[in-house]
């Protein structure tokens, strides 16, 4: 089966559907596999729970003669996967002009907060009225199994703006699943949880459960979690290859530098760090975007009246958009010149290869981006505008389900892997090219600038929801 995985620049999201009930999983390393425990909250909404304990020194020593090989010592298994604390602040009690009725919502100001209506009005995409979910569709979120969404903040934030989602099923897992769900319909969105309540899960125990050779092979004893786990709280059973991948994966979740050593940190000196996955050529990598000041509007690329254009996710030097090269896989074929390209029109960026800051022949990224600016999200009771690139990876997620819907309902497969086809239609306006603002960090003041065409900060633009899916509705 063709899956899409869909991937923010700081984090892995999965979308994908299962049928109700409850179900436990877990895949092998030798001797073991990994915990998936799946719980229904709405008819065809599924939580699945994959689980996890570290146990670690503070300190660390080794013989001499090998000392004087090492640079540093991570830690093992690996450092908990944590999201990348998308930056929120608290958002004064919204207005309400009288009762909402049935599939009405609340109005809000999109120039001010961003909401499901909004993002359907800037991306060009229906609100599921009237549709059915295709029986082979499937969309679902990775979730630490540290993190949970509130049923009490999801049943408000689905009264307030998806009122046929109410009821159904903290800050990361709510806007995650609030926007896969308002999105997406009326695919239904299965949360994975990876991990049990002694030890942290990790991706590798994740893609082993789907894959059994993957599980038997590609599992080390050294890094990954093994089940059965015998300590009290522990998944004492295994799962290997023994569930079906979603039609489309996103990830929400990165690495905690203070994991890392300080020899870790002083080694990385000069370097911009890759994020993986998302620096990985078979990844559709999601960077975020936010609205032009009103007024720079008018040289930005509006979608409309309604709308000022976009411009690099950059909110007062305290969160951008990621981006940049792998500096492990090289540029892919469906790239061909545009990382090139790009460094030739961007000379600060180049100079910062030919200093030693990034790989200049890597495998550039993201491909793609979103609005990613002041998304209302329901919080215990409260809402909390949030930005980052947490925010961007759900919508574009929900586009491409709800894609895979209209495929499957016309007799075709889902797409598969998006980029080829993503690259080859940069010119056939179903993306909107994002060429201005710019990302920051590691003390560089200005990293990668947008441009126009292909860039490492807003790849090729935004998307059009209607017009890829009229293209990928005429494709085989």
């Amino acid at each position: 089966m063709r899956a899409t995985l869909v991937a923010i620049l700081y984090h892995l999201s999965l979308v994908f559907a299962l049928v109700e009930r409850r179900t436990e999983l877990r895949p092998a390393i030798s001797p073991a596999a990994s915990h998936w425990k799946r719980s229904a909250r709405l008819a065809s909404d599924q939580v699945i729970q994959i689980d996890l304990a570290l146990y670690a020194s503070e300190q660390y020593s080794l013989p001499a003669r090998v000392a004087k090989y090492i640079d540093y010592v991570l830690p093992a298994p690996e450092p908990d996967p944590v999201s990348s604390a998308p930056q929120s602040v608290a958002v004064p009690p919204l207005p309400l002009a009288g009762g909402i009725g049935a599939r009405q919502t609340r109005n809000i100001d999109c120039l001010q907060y961003m909401a499901p209506q909004c993002l359907r009005q800037l991306y060009n995409m229906d609100d599921g009225a009237g549709q059915t979910a295709h029986p082979n569709n499937s969309l679902g979120v990775y979730t630490a199994s540290y993190g949970a969404w509130v049923p009490e903040d999801l049943d408000m934030f689905f009264t307030d703006f998806a009122p046929d989602l109410w009821p159904v099923f903290n800050l990361e897992a709510n806007l995650d699943y609030q926007y896969t769900m308002a999105m997406a319909k009326p695919v239904p969105v299965t949360n994975i949880q990876v991990g049990d309540l002694v030890v942290q899960g990790n991706l590798n125990i994740m893609l082993a459960a789907f894959n059994k050779h993957y599980c038997r092979t590609g599992l080390d004893p050294q890094f990954d979690p093994v089940y059965p786990n015998p300590l009290p709280g522990g998944y004492n059973a295994t799962d290997c290859g023994t569930h079906t991948p979603p039609r489309v994966i996103a990830i929400m979740y990165a690495w905690n530098e203070a994991w890392y050593s300080d020899a870790y940190a002083r080694r990385h000196e000069g370097h911009f760090a890759s994020v993986f996955p998302a620096s990985c050529p078979w990844v559709t990598s999601v960077g975020g975007t936010q609205f032009l000041p009103v007024d720079d509007a008018a040289s930005g690329s509006s979608v409309s009246s309604s709308f000022p254009g976009e411009t690099a996710l950059d909110n007062n030097s305290t969160v951008s958009s990621g981006g940049g090269f792998s500096r492990i896989f090289p540029a892919p074929w469906y790239q061909g010149n545009l990382t090139r390209e790009y460094l030739a029109a961007a000379p600060g960026a180049a100079e910062l290869a030919r200093q030693g800051y990034f790989n200049a022949a890597g495998r550039g990224y993201p491909d793609i981006s979103g609005m990613a600016k002041s998304f209302l999200v329901s919080l215990h009771g409260g809402y909390r505008a949030v930005s980052g690139t947490s925010a961007s990876t759900p919508v574009v997620a929900a586009m491409i389900a709800k894609i895979n819907n209209a495929r499957l309902h016309a007799g075709k497969s889902t797409v598969g892997f998006l980029n080829p086809v993503l690259y080859a239609a940069r010119n056939r306006g179903i993306l909107r090219d994002v060429h201005h603002g710019k990302n920051h960090g590691c003390g560089v003041s200005e990293a990668f600038p947008a441009k126009q065409a292909w860039d490492a900060v807003t790849g090729l633009g935004t998307l059009d929801f209607e017009k890829l899916k009229g293209l990928y509705l005429r494709l085989p």
